[in-house]
């Protein structure tokens, strides 16, 4: 998978978290009002509610209204008393919608999990997976016909919702699970804002990368007025294109929280110089740069992984965007066999790479030489993953297929 649809997918991911909070905002009730009300002394009938009596509640003259007087743990009871005190019935709807849909949100909880079940922001993939856990959609559409029910017991009429794109399960509560709510719904407006603004450049950003920068200067500055550098630094590790990138191209590799932290920094410190919001420069000067920082990102990596891990790491991400991933599960080779497909690669593409530069060869010797590398690979990588397997791949492969070409070096 390219860095280009990577960076398109990631700025949807957070577009489309963004546009759910927007959604999921709009789409709450409105809270009762508070304070204090002077009343005279009333003594005022109720209507017949189901299962109830008649009730008075009487208030003294003078008397500070207060809501302990009214609220009873019996919606029934709780309805007929504000009726008792002359409350409008646009007002109770309000006040028993949104207590109703307060009890059914706990209810909601404890299906989900525990609230202190933190978002795992250093594991690969992305955390929409469990959004789409049949068990409990189906645990939630039940809750919801429940409440559907509960509240025209109680007030007689059809309570309308607006339709709910993710079945009522709300990505935020664990996502952002190291902020105050009341800066969730700010957050968001503000990556709405800037995945339009990327999604609208897109066709000059791989012309001209310093507008990428712009766009990323004028949302840093945003967000610094909304967090903390604490805040700032826990949301990057959850938000940023950075790691949505990178938990994407980890494929089956598992890091620590502290290991993928100190990988962040390392890469988010890189992405930042050389390629910003995913969009790399196109300079011969930069792109020497950064192949030279490319080398250093790695030995730094490897430092905070070990080798082995590091190797591993490395090779998880190629195997996840190659070809091979599906040829390897087809044909049942290990992961580990696969890899060596790689090693196999690194050599074969520096060895053309030497033939493709060296002036003292006739083109002739350069094409001899280059088919040679390219047999010699394509024998080697039959023996790693066996003949059908290898001839799949080398159907599919680019790199392989390209390395004997005099030009081309091969990518994939």
């Amino acid at each position: 998978m390219s860095a280009r649809v990577l960076l398109i997918l990631s700025i949807c991911i957070n577009a489309a978290l963004g546009g759910y909070l927007v959604f999921k905002s709009q789409t709450k009730s409105r809270p009762p009002g508070q304070g204090t009300v002077a009343s005279p002394a009333a003594t005022r009938p109720v209507p017949k509610v189901a299962d109830s009596k008649t009730l008075t509640v009487t208030i003294p003259a003078g008397t500070a209204f207060d809501w302990r007087i009214v609220e009873s743990e019996d919606y029934k009871k709780y309805i007929a008393n504000l009726r008792a005190i002359g409350c409008p019935e646009e007002t109770i709807r309000d006040i028993i919608i949104a207590d109703v849909n307060k009890l059914f949100e706990a209810r909601k909880k404890e299906i989900g999990g525990s609230s202190t079940n933190r978002f795992q922001y250093w594991r690969g993939g992305n955390f929409f997976t469990d959004l789409f856990n049949e068990e409990k959609l189906a645990k939630y559409k039940e809750l919801a016909k429940e409440k559907q029910a509960l509240l025209k017991e109680l007030l007689g009429i059809e309570v309308a919702e607006k339709p709910d794109p993710l079945g009522g399960m709300n990505p935020y509560e664990t996502l952002l699970d190291f902020l105050p709510a009341d800066k969730h719904s700010g957050l968001m407006d503000l990556e709405q804002k800037y995945a339009a603004k990327l999604m609208k450049s897109m066709k000059d950003l791989t012309r001209n990368p310093s507008l990428a920068r712009e766009i990323q200067r004028e949302k840093e500055a945003e967000m610094a007025k909304l967090l903390s550098p604490q805040e700032k630094e826990e949301y990057d590790l959850r938000m940023s294109q950075t790691a949505m990138i990178m938990r994407m191209q980890m494929g089956d590799f598992e890091m620590t929280e502290n290991e993928f932290r100190d990988a962040f920094k390392l890469r988010k410190a890189f992405d930042d110089e050389f390629s910003v919001m995913g969009v790399p420069s196109n300079t011969q000067g930069d792109r020497d740069r950064r192949a030279a920082a490319q080398k250093e990102l790695d030995v730094n990596l490897k430092a905070v992984l070990g080798e082995d891990r590091f190797r591993e790491y490395r090779y998880d991400q190629e195997l996840a965007s190659s070809s091979l991933n599906d040829i390897a599960k087809e044909h049942n080779v290990p992961k580990q066999q696969a890899y060596k497909v790689f090693e196999l690669k690194s050599v074969a593409q520096e060895q053309a790479n030497a033939v493709r530069k060296d002036q003292s060869l006739t083109p002739e010797q350069r094409q001899a030489a280059l088919d040679a590398i390219q047999t010699e690979t394509r024998n080697a990588v039959n023996s790693v993953l066996g003949s059908t397997a290898g001839d799949a791949y080398f159907a599919k492969g680019s790199w392989l297929r390209n390395l004997n070409r005099p030009g081309q070096s091969g990518s994939q």
